[in-house]
C-alpha cells in the first residue's frame, strides 16, 4: 500500500540519491587529487596520513550512495519506506494513536 504522501517520500529519496553519488564524485576526485601529489608514493608519514583520510572519506561517501541507492530501490520496487521517513506519510490521528 502506497503512503499519501508518495511523491514526497520519492523525491526525497531521489534527492538524498542524488546528493550521495555528488558525495562520492567529490570524495573521488579529492583521494585522486591527494594521490596525484605523490606520483611516486609518499615520502613523509603526512602523505600516509593524508591518503588514508581521503581514503576513509571516499569508502564513507560510498556506503552512504550505497544506502541511498537501496532505500530509493526497496521504496520504488517495494513500497518500503525507511524509518526515518514514515513520519512523513502518517497523519496527525497516527501521531496522536503513537504518542
Amino acid at each position: 500500500m502506497k503512503p499519501k504522501n508518495s511523491d514526497r517520500i520519492r523525491l526525497i529519496l531521489v534527492s538524498r540519491n542524488a546528493e550521495a553519488k555528488a558525495k562520492v564524485s567529490a570524495a573521488n576526485k579529492a583521494f585522486e587529487e591527494v594521490l596525484n601529489r605523490f606520483p611516486g608514493g609518499p615520502a613523509h608519514p603526512d602523505g600516509v596520513r593524508r591518503i588514508k583520510n581521503a581514503l576513509r572519506t571516499l569508502a564513507a561517501a560510498r556506503e552512504e550512495r550505497m544506502t541511498a541507492r537501496k532505500q530509493l530501490d526497496e521504496y520504488i520496487q517495494r513500497g518500503i519506506v525507511p524509518n526515518d521517513l514514515k513520519h512523513v506519510y502518517e497523519s496527525p490521528d497516527d501521531l496522536k494513536r503513537s504518542g
